[in-house]
């Protein structure tokens, strides 16, 4: 009998001497943090496919982690952390809401694993709140997604050509200066401040319509108002014509316009009132600007 409480003694002593706490591994997991790669940071394309891949990561490994970790048995804890790190630095890169959001769910893991090693009577909820994370962001929209995107950037000198036959048809296309209405021409600013923040962060073949639909809308605007007198039309050609070098900007062209200053343009710009309109459209009925006949 007595030889049988020593060996359930030594068996449980061996149990507890192969157990480890978070301070006993946190130098270790500070070492995997600084060999982790950053796998977008020279990415020419890092989409929602690939955000997927590390919610998948993520997903299996949270399920498969339990408390109390032993020296022979981190493979779990180890692999679930060397995820959150990814999606961390990745996260990094960018600096928006849904940044925001892969960050606190990087976070979330970290304290999952500490918690793991540490046995931690919160554990379960720790976990709970790491699915719930996950599963908000696999909810996300286009809208949530886009702005953590990479994807290959469309270069001015590739479509040049093609904005110069869109100059050309849009000038073609204007409405006659009489028929030209105070809620046409809101539409178009409108349009411009609506949606300029789509590219920003550079041209793709995902957004490129929105380029298209701001470059037509800035011509317009700025074919209008070109030499026509007043402070109302200088405001609105001034801004139509930053909003082209901003749109061109967007493709990789350097901005040499002294004088740009498109971004607090467009805060003005929602703040103009029907008057300056009404003086933009009694000059258009009254000056020969253009030939529209073309």
């Amino acid at each position: 009998m007595k030889k049988i409480m020593i060996i359930i003694l030594t068996i449980v002593l061996c149990a507890c001497s192969s157990a480890l706490k978070w301070d006993d591994v946190q130098d270790r997991y500070a070492q995997l943090s600084e060999s982790v790669e950053n796998i977008a940071q020279d990415a020419t394309e890092f989409t929602k496919k690939d955000y997927e891949g590390l919610l998948d990561e993520l997903s299996e490994d949270v399920q498969a982690i339990q408390t109390g970790i032993s020296k022979d048995d981190t493979a779990a804890a180890d692999a679930l952390y060397e995820t959150a790190v990814k999606l961390e630095k990745v996260a990094a890169l960018f600096s928006n809401d849904s940044s925001a959001q892969l960050t606190l769910l990087s976070q979330a893991v970290k304290d999952l694993v500490v918690a793991a090693y540490n046995k931690s009577d919160g554990f379960e909820d720790l976990r709970n709140d790491v699915t719930d994370k996950i599963t908000t962001i696999r909810s996300w929209g286009d809208d949530m997604w886009r702005p953590i995107e990479i994807r290959p950037l469309i270069k001015w000198e590739e479509v040049k050509d093609a904005y110069d036959a869109l100059s050309e048809e849009v000038l073609n296309n204007l409405t006659k200066k009489k028929e030209v209405t105070e809620e046409q021409l809101v539409t178009l600013k409108n349009y411009i401040t609506d949606n300029y923040a789509k590219i920003k962060d550079g041209v793709t073949q995902e957004n490129e319509e929105y380029a298209k639909g701001l470059y037509s809308a800035a011509l317009q605007l700025q074919e209008y108002t070109n030499k026509m007198k007043g402070d109302a039309a200088a405001k609105v050609n001034q801004f139509a014509t930053h909003a082209l070098e901003f749109i061109m900007n967007a493709y990789g062209e350097p901005i040499e316009d002294e004088t740009y200053d498109f971004l607090n343009e467009v805060d003005s710009a929602t703040k103009w009132t029907l008057s300056l309109w009404n003086e933009i459209v009694a000059r258009l009925q009254k000056e020969n600007l253009y030939d529209h006949t073309r």
